[in-house]
């Protein structure tokens, strides 16, 4: 029996840490949250629109790497995908990243030669480095047989690591062929597969990040492409970030969000000084202050980008009022559930109370439907797909800790571990599970928990 102090209303600090710019990335930016982290130095992630080129540059990695080379180009919205050499401009004249193509039209993919080629690239190239392909899954194929061949993963590791990220790669016989001519091994019988409730979710939204059943995460959704999340099979979105209460109403304090911008950074707070999207603000903040101007637009007269409608922006900042509007006219069911905030944390931390508050809400909403839940980097929306998704199906605060890592959201290396002591607030510990399952390597699953969080 859980103890009712457990429910106590004390704050955990969850505050999201700050976008990282250079370097190591222990937690996703709120610009590349879509990148699928393999290792520190390797993320993959499927075709990058122009935005996205940059975004990867603004967010500190320093190569791209093209599975495979495009010779299409299409327009999305107000955002461009590139075909191949309009990618390599923007990456290296504009962005100053490596760029790198490994396969030509009409070449094979799953290939040893394939991962070798990667391989050599990976030896020289500057760190961290994305490599891309059209929906993630076979840049994630060759990402993980190059750890193979470099880091000894065995063939279990491969299938089981691509299952967690949401690909089947058993599904295809080159696929199999490769993973066992990279390994070395016999063909695996029962490989490891993805438990989603679209098992082609990364057809339409590659961005997504599976988190189990009918359980999805993301960072800012941005309005070119939130018509693809109804069209994949998402019923419902969560958004965790604050309401628009703005500085210039008769409120305690102002409550919007930053919305990312080109080559400004991140978490510098909204209403700081004159305002973070004021010009004074804007100079002092930008990353690169000789980026050219045409890093923002072709006929951009600043080196930076002053907002950011893509994102639901407008003069101040994150305008969450736009993003209901516009996924309700996608014929998505919308729910906001923004953790409890402050003066001092605009952005809120999720205690034991507010998840007593909004987890009838969450559960209600997973019970027949597929959710995405997402914030502006992903932090906020792991920790509450990480807890529906348990206390749906049963799961314990081992599991979410463990699956969290396994997303990108490594909670247990954060000083003082808040996320974790919320998980184990609001979940189930593993002394209390029940058997160990196969619905994920290493992860224990338990029977369902029917026991009520506070009074409810």
């Amino acid at each position: 029996m859980w103890s009712d102090a457990v429910f106590l209303c004390l704050l955990v600090v969850l505050a999201a840490p700050p976008s990282q710019a250079g370097g190591q990335v222990d937690f996703p930016s709120p610009k590349t949250w879509w990148a699928k982290r393999i290792s520190s130095d390797l993320y993959t992630a499927g075709r990058l629109t122009e935005r996205q080129i940059k975004y990867a540059a603004d967010a500190g990695f320093g190569t791209i790497v093209s599975l495979f080379t495009f010779t299409d180009h299409y327009r999305i919205g107000d955002d461009r995908v590139l075909d191949t050499p309009g990618s390599r401009d923007v990456a290296e004249r504009l962005a100053g990243l490596e760029y790198h193509v490994i396969l030509q039209p009409g070449d094979k993919m799953a290939t040893v030669e394939t991962v070798s080629a990667f391989a050599a690239i990976m030896a020289r190239a500057a760190k961290p480095v994305i490599l891309h392909c059209f929906t993630a899954q076979s840049a994630s194929l060759i990402a993980l047989n190059y750890l193979a061949q470099t880091a000894g993963l065995s063939s279990r590791d491969i299938y089981s690591r691509g299952a967690l990220l949401g690909y089947n790669f058993a599904a295809k016989s080159e696929y199999r062929s490769l993973i066992e001519a990279v390994t070395g091994e016999p063909p695996m019988v029962h490989p490891p597969t993805p438990d989603v409730t679209i098992p082609k979710w990364n057809g339409k939204y590659w961005l997504i990040k599976p988190v189990y059943k009918n359980w999805y995460m993301a960072g800012q959704i941005q309005s070119n492409q939130a018509g693809n999340l109804s069209s994949m099979g998402i019923d419902d979105i969560i958004n965790c970030r604050q309401r628009a209460v703005s500085g210039r109403l008769p409120v305690r304090w102002p409550s919007q969000e930053e919305v990312v911008l080109l080559n400004v950074k991140d978490n510098t707070g909204t209403y700081v000084g004159t305002g973070r999207q004021s010009t004074e603000r804007l100079l002092v903040t930008r990353i690169d202050p000789v980026r050219r101007n045409e890093y923002i637009s072709p006929h951009s007269t600043v080196n930076y980008e002053r907002e950011n409608s893509l994102e639901y922006g407008d003069d101040i900042g994150y305008n969450a009022a736009f993003e209901k509007t516009d996924m309700e006219s996608k014929n998505l069911t919308y729910l906001q559930t923004p953790p409890p905030n402050s003066k001092r944390d605009m952005k809120g931390v999720y205690t034991p109370c507010s998840v007593n508050t909004y987890l009838s809400t969450w559960l209600t909403t997973g019970k027949d439907a597929s959710v995405c839940v997402h914030s502006q980097s992903g932090y906020r929306a792991a920790v509450v797909a990480l807890i529906s998704a348990a206390r749906q199906y049963g799961l314990d605060s081992a599991w979410a800790v463990e699956r969290a890592s396994q997303l990108g959201y490594p909670f247990d290396k954060e000083p003082g571990q808040p996320v974790v002591k919320l998980f184990r607030a609001v979940l189930r510990r593993p002394h209390e599970a029940g058997r160990v399952g196969k619905h994920h390597p290493n992860v224990v699953v338990h029977r369902p928990c029917c026991i009520p969080l506070g009074d409810g």
